[in-house]
């Protein structure tokens, strides 16, 4: 009798001890809601409240997934994880000090989607400190002190589709070593300063890499896009069938400082500043090719003997070069020549 119940003793904590082990680990799918609670243990007929208390118990690689409409607070992330809010559910982060999300998770990947972040005295709102990759998707982000979108990860990837950033003191920003940035159909307007700016991390080593296509840079206070580079370092750029228009500062800027920037600039609507499009190299190098633009108002400006600039297919006002660069200027432009544009292979 004995032996008997040590038996079915053994089986019973043989049963229990997994269902044990897979707690501890957590779950594929955790769940968040207005009414839950952060003690429960995440599922679907027991929520949690906040998606910090939610991601402590999802595996890695898993999932948050947002219940119904409400705020659920800033959170740092530490592991691979998708935190997602269904179409038709508002999914919103109050940011009144630090930031909205920050991304702390070296060689992980991380999914935002359909997220509404506003700051109400907060810096970032999205922050990449370390990860393989971000990806944002279907996101609103205004209202910040900083930027809306903040990339510093080193070597890392972020994506940005199909999201809004308004009203912020910076639109997108990356300040990266081997950074890359990805922007598809994304609005950056009415931002204090840039609407997106990218340079590497000064004093590194590391390069910084963007493409940009399909997206709206308007009513920004500075520049609506502004490519940057340091010493050392490459900054390495394509915009792509974008429109770039009202703001404060240049349309399309890209400096040098001492480094060399390469930059892309191609099938996109530029205006709404003077310049229009403005390649400043006095120190460094700037190899810019720009082609089938439509410039609506302002110049092209070329200054500096650090600055390859090629020009074809543009249509728009004038062509203007200062302090001696190098311009190669093709057929099919309606552009205005100015003066002291270097090297020219004609100007239709």
């Amino acid at each position: 009798m004995i032996r008997r119940s040590r038996a079915i003793a053994v089986v019973a904590l043989s049963l229990l001890f997994p269902t044990i082990e897979a707690a501890a680990v957590g779950v594929q799918r955790a769940f968040v809601a207005s009414t839950g609670s952060d003690t429960a243990n995440c599922q679907i007929a027991t929520p949690c409240r906040s998606f910090g208390a939610a991601i402590t118990k999802t595996l890695s690689g898993g999932e948050v997934i947002v219940l119904d409409s409400a705020g659920y607070g800033p959170v740092t992330v530490g592991t691979s994880v998708s935190i997602v809010a269904p179409p038709g559910v508002y999914a919103g982060i109050s940011v009144v000090s630090g930031n909205g999300i920050t991304v702390e998770a070296p060689a992980a990947t991380v999914v935002l989607r359909g997220l509404s972040i506003n700051g109400l005295g907060g810096t970032h709102g999205i922050l990449a400190q370390h990860a393989a990759r971000v990806q944002i998707e279907n996101c609103v982000v205004s209202h910040m002190g900083g930027a809306a979108i903040y990339h510093g990860a080193p070597g890392g990837d972020v994506i940005v589709l199909d999201t809004i950033v308004r009203d912020n003191v910076d639109g997108v920003a990356v300040v990266s070593s081997d950074g890359q940035i990805v922007l598809d159909h994304v609005r950056s307007e009415r931002n204090q300063n840039s609407g997106f700016y990218i340079a590497p991390v000064f004093g590194s080593i590391g390069n910084a890499f963007a493409v940009i296509v399909d997206s709206l840079f308007t009513n920004n206070r500075g520049n609506g896009i502004w490519i940057d580079t340091v010493s050392g370092a490459f900054t390495i750029a394509k915009v792509e069938r974008s429109v770039v228009t009202n703001n404060g500062g240049d349309g399309f800027k890209v400096t040098s400082g001492a480094g060399i920037a390469q930059v892309t600039l191609g099938r996109s609507t530029i205006g709404g500043g003077d310049p229009a499009v403005d390649v400043i190299a006095p120190t460094g190098t700037v190899f810019a090719t720009l082609s089938g633009n439509i410039v609506t108002d302002g110049r092209i400006l070329v200054t500096g003997a650090g600055a390859v600039v090629y020009v074809s297919g543009n249509t728009g006002q004038t062509l203007a070069c200062i302090d001696s660069p190098t311009v190669y200027v093709f057929g099919n432009n309606t552009l205005t020549e100015g003066a002291l544009c270097g090297t020219k292979v004609g100007l239709d």
